[in-house]
């Protein structure tokens, strides 16, 4: 659940970013971090999503060094989203058919 939750926000990150809905410092404070990194490696989480935050986190040198190439940056940090998602297991509720993962949120 951890995986999808945090892919699924990696994706709209990225997706707000590309839209220029949001700036790369805000993206770097919710979740584009080395210490996300450092958590996520602490808990054993797959590398791809490990390599999907870092990817995030070299947004604003590439901003910096490359700025035409940006769009491309954002591009790849969400088909790499997607397909991660793509390969996680449906997530299914045992009693609703679906999943009340909001409700963990507020616990």
């Amino acid at each position: 659940m951890l995986i999808f939750n945090i892919t699924i926000f990696t994706l709209g990150l990225a997706t707000a970013l590309q839209n220029k809905i949001m700036d790369i410092d805000t993206a770097e404070r919710f979740l584009f971090t080395p210490y996300t990194m450092k958590l996520l490696t602490k808990h054993s989480v797959n590398p791809k999503l490990i390599g999907l935050i870092h990817s995030g986190t070299e947004l604003e040198d590439t901003e910096r060094m490359f700025p035409a190439k940006l769009d491309e940056h954002y591009i790849e940090i969400i088909q790499e989203a997607l397909k991660l998602l793509r390969q996680a297991p449906p997530l299914i509720h045992e009693s609703h058919g679906r999943t009340d993962w909001c409700d963990k949120l507020f616990e």
